[in-house]
């Protein structure tokens, strides 16, 4: 794969196992830009997962901090805008260097013009694609 910006760990945040299933089968053909992935169900797993790889105080394991997160926007717990409400808050020196794409089934434009006031990089439709991952890594 030919992907120019790697993205040493991904953050995939969806509660659909079908989707997460195949969003980690195509991150399988990005093993030379993706170096970790990891998985939660909801926002609320997310800002959890963060906080504790991500923490300024208590770095353990750098490289498990997420440079890249995909979001879904449909989620029970913490949806993606409740997450995104969160994820702004977060004090952390690492926050900057995270990406934040939405991928979602929604085609709700109404759901785009809610994401306006958020640092979110990219609006990308399911089902995630080799190509549309391409497209992420190579922005």
């Amino acid at each position: 794969m030919t992907a120019t910006n790697k993205a040493k760990c991904v953050l995939l945040v969806d509660d659909d196992p079908v989707s997460l299933w195949l969003q980690k089968e195509v991150m399988r053909l990005y093993d030379d830009e993706v170096s970790h992935t990891h998985e939660a169900s909801n926002g609320e797993e997310a800002l959890e997962f963060i906080l504790q790889y991500c923490d300024d105080q208590v770095i353990r394991f750098p490289e498990h901090c997420p440079d890249l997160i995909l979001l879904d926007l449909n989620m029970p717990v913490m949806d993606g805008f409740a997450f995104l409400e969160a994820f702004q808050k977060i004090d952390s020196r690492y926050k900057d260097s995270m990406r934040v794409v939405v991928l979602t089934s929604s085609n709700n434009p109404d759901d785009k013009k809610k994401l306006e006031p958020y640092p979110v990089e990219k609006y990308v439709n399911k089902p995630l694609t080799s190509e549309k991952l391409e497209a992420i890594l190579g922005s």
